[in-house]
């Protein structure tokens, strides 16, 4: 603004001139004095940046300054420690539940004269047969050496019947009957025709059905006759029936045992009692053992087992083999590392179940008879030991895991040691878990504080912990404090270590989470103790504000205002006077003073500048009872630059020369009193720098 002012009187002052006639003295060029002002410093400058670099500093909820302490405590282990209760099942085998296939009952023979009466006694002669009736004739029996009798459960059989008469039968019955009691145990369906020399297959369903060893069947039906011919009539002129078992499953068998499928599938409780719902439950170590004993006579060279829910990395079935020998017990142990159960995940209370498959083909024991009734059995002893978990998913019951104890040192501030006359009423004891286990978490213990005198003090800890989502997750425990804890006495015994110990209560049984071996809490104890502090003398470099000198050749403006001010070496050379006007206001119960450094480089600005001024003296601020600062003390100087100092901003040379001006404020020692400071506390800082420059036409 000041140039512009300067161009616009030039028109007039030369009107001026030429008006004037060349009868007057040449005029000497008008000149007057302008001045700049260049702002230094403008900040307000808090207690939280002047101690921003002090170690163990903080504040307190009041703002109050004090001592910080934090130390980290090492991981517990929880995953690994989380074991499960080593259990038991059995069940049994029946080898009357078995399927015995492919077994020969016996045959029954019914002759034509039973059947028809005209040929009753007419064997050897032809005879022309006429159509009749015959009603629940017996044949003879001729039983099968291997088998005896039996009480079917379920099977399938079926009947084969060979005709060797010389005319069909029609419409002809079949009922199974008992020896002894006379009672009918079985009627096959009807066969509307069996012609000569011809046979007839007929199934029969065997559910729930009886075979004594004494049995026959009774045949109904009707001879067709033989159209007016006459047939030759011979003694072994017979209809056989064939009764075969094709497939059964027997509560009693009296026969002869031939290789038998033995396939089952039975089914055991994972974790009977326990209040885990697995969805997938990998195994860090572990055993199954399995016992079998053989209350049977037959034998096999392997069972081969399966537990279909047990997968391996490549998720096939936990398999093994185990011999079977008659009346014997045979055992095998299987390694569960690194193998995982996998089931699908039930409403809340459902139990769940591990199925196992078996199967195995028995020996083929010969030509003596057997009997197998419910006492036959094979008993399974199925054992689940030693079990730690790698991971777990699933929910689960509130779980009880041990903590081990883990130690750490405390180091207090060295200044601590030296205030053996204070107590501390109002220092606050944080503690900080952090926990990578997905599922609710309560964690009971205790931490411990002791010092090397044997002085010790504990904090009860019971509280819920937040579940992890992925990774680690903080939660910040209840303060301790002077009204919740002993913290005082903390602070008195001046501890030294520190451990923490207890137990941490896993699941609610109700969320859905994971826990695997590498989880863990550990924790994280900060001490706040807000306090007086005694300050060792501190110096804190303000704003620093750079200036460009122009050299004289450059032409321009002789003063330009933009991010950094430029001047003209012609309006340095003109330069009357300089002076730096300040006002402070001090907020801290701390004296101090201002100093500011001017330099033609900023290597040699704080430690050889070439012009210092000050010290302004700042005294501290006036306190209440309570020692907080109640009113600031406000200061206002001015700061007058020499001749010498002013040569500073001269430039002579040939390129732009820098001027760096750096206000700083050194901060007075307590000399080892102790003062209250709170965050609030500040000192403000504003320093104008006008520099007053003779300006002419010329």
């Amino acid at each position: 603004m000041k140039r512009k002012y300067i161009r616009s009187v030039r028109p007039f002052l030369i009107l001026l001139l030429f008006s004037a006639g060349c009868s007057l003295k040449s005029p000497e060029a008008p000149s007057w004095q302008t001045q700049w002002n260049i702002p230094l410093v403008d900040r307000s400058y808090s207690v939280r940046e002047i101690v921003e670099d002090e170690d163990r500093v903080m504040f307190d909820a009041d703002g109050r300054l004090g001592f910080h302490v934090e130390e980290e405590i090492a991981a517990a282990a929880i995953g690994e420690n989380f074991v499960l209760d080593d259990f038991e099942q059995s069940f049994e085998v029946a080898l009357t539940d078995l399927t015995i296939p492919n077994t020969i009952v016996g045959y029954d023979y019914f002759g034509f004269a039973q059947l028809c009466g005209e040929a009753a006694g007419k064997e050897g002669q032809s005879v022309i047969i006429h159509p009749a009736v015959f009603q629940r004739v017996a044949g003879q029996k001729h039983a099968d050496d291997r088998f005896r009798s039996a009480v079917i459960e379920t099977g399938r059989g079926r009947l084969r019947l060979y005709s060797g008469l010389p005319v069909a039968l029609e419409n002809v019955a079949l009922q199974l009957r008992d020896g002894d009691t006379g009672d009918i145990l079985l009627s096959a369906p009807r066969v509307a025709r069996i012609n000569p020399s011809d046979s007839v297959r007929v199934p029969l369903d065997l559910n729930s059905i009886p075979i004594p060893e004494n049995n026959q069947w009774l045949i109904s039906g009707s001879v067709a006759g033989s159209n007016g011919a006459a047939v030759l009539i011979r003694p072994d002129q017979t209809l056989e029936v064939l009764t075969q078992i094709d497939e059964m499953r027997v509560s009693f068998l009296h026969a002869k045992l031939p290789s038998l499928v033995l396939q089952e599938n039975k089914s055991i409780e994972l974790l009977p009692g326990s209040t885990l719902q697995v969805e997938e439950l990998a195994f860090q170590q572990g055993k199954v053992a399995v016992t079998l004993d053989n209350h049977t006579p037959i034998s096999a060279e392997t069972l081969s087992w399966k537990f279909q829910e047990i997968n391996d990395s490549n998720g096939n079935p936990l398999h093994f083999v185990i011999p079977l020998m008659s009346y014997s017990r045979s055992v095998s142990r299987i390694d569960l590392r690194r193998f995982v159960v996998r089931l699908d995940l039930p409403a809340n209370g459902v139990e769940q179940l591990l199925n196992i498959d078996f199967d195995g083909v028995t020996r083929d024991l010969g030509d003596q008879l057997y009997v197998l009734d419910q006492k036959s059995t094979l008993t399974a002893r199925v054992v689940f030991s030693d079990l730690v978990i790698d991971h777990l998913s699933g929910r689960l019951q509130e779980q009880e895991v041990a903590l081990d104890t883990v130690f750490r040192s405390l180091s207090l501030p060295e200044r601590l040691d030296d205030l053996d006359h204070v107590r501390f009423g109002d220092a606050r004891l944080a503690l900080d878990i952090f926990n990578t286990i997905q599922l609710p978490l309560r964690l009971q213990g205790t931490l411990r504080a002791w010092n090397d005198r044997g002085q010790s003090v504990f904090f009860t800890i019971n509280e819920a912990i937040q579940p992890a989502n992925s990774g680690e997750v903080r939660t910040r425990l209840p303060l301790f404090t002077a009204q919740n804890s002993p913290i005082v006495q903390f602070m008195d015994i001046r501890p030294t270590h520190l451990a923490i110990a207890g137990r941490a209560l896993v699941g609610d049984g109700v969320t859905y989470g994971r826990i695997s071996a590498s989880d863990y809490l550990r924790a994280r104890v900060a001490l706040d103790v807000p306090a007086r502090i005694s300050w060792a003398a501190k110096e804190v470099h303000l704003d620093t504000t750079q200036i460009q000198i122009k050299p004289a050749e450059e032409a321009g403006d002789l003063y330009d205002q933009g991010a950094i001010v430029r001047i003209s070496a012609d309006a340095t050379d003109r330069l009357q006077g300089a002076v730096i006007q300040l006002k402070i206001d001090n907020h801290l119960p701390l004296g101090g003073a201002v100093h500011l450094r001017l330099a033609d480089a900023l290597a040699r600005l704080y430690d050889r500048p070439n012009v210092i001024l000050g010290p302004i003296q700042l005294p501290a601020a006036a306190v209440d009872a309570a020692g907080r600062v109640s009113a600031a003390r406000h200061i206002e100087t001015s700061l007058e630059l020499n001749e010498e100092d002013l040569a500073l901003f001269k430039n002579a040379g040939t390129d732009v020369k820098p001027v760096f001006i750096a206000t700083d404020l050194s901060l007075d020692s307590s000399h080892g009193q102790e003062r209250q400071i709170f965050g609030e506390d500040y000192i403000k800082v504003q320093a104008l720098l006008t520099l007053k420059v003779l300006v002419s036409e010329e």
